[in-house]
């Protein structure tokens, strides 16, 4: 498990990098600042709920004493997901600059 999280907190840290450091910048700052607070609160509604699936599903079976640890990688996963597709929505569709 702790190897798992030193791979998984760097790659976490990396995508949250890239996806500010790759914001457009002919964007006015304030819509720039709404959608990525939009994407920020989604990525975290995606983390409760894969939170609440993780309970659900191995909070009731043998292994209960292990659903904070699998809770903790589903939220981590549906985080970086999110945020990944967050930032290709921004940058190829939504806000999508000619180069």
């Amino acid at each position: 498990m702790i190897f798992s999280l030193l791979i998984l907190l760097p790659i976490l840290g990396y995508a949250l990098w890239v996806y500010f450091r790759t914001a457009p910048r002919q964007v006015p700052r304030a819509l720039r600042l709404r959608y990525d607070l939009l994407v920020i609160c989604l990525a975290l509604a995606a983390c409760a709920a894969a939170s609440y699936f993780a309970y659900d599903r191995v909070g009731a079976g043998v292994d209960r004493a292990w659903w904070p640890v699998v809770a903790g990688f589903y939220a981590w996963f549906a985080f970086l997901l999110v945020v990944i597709l967050g930032g290709l929505l921004r940058n190829l569709l939504i806000f999508r600059t000619r180069r």
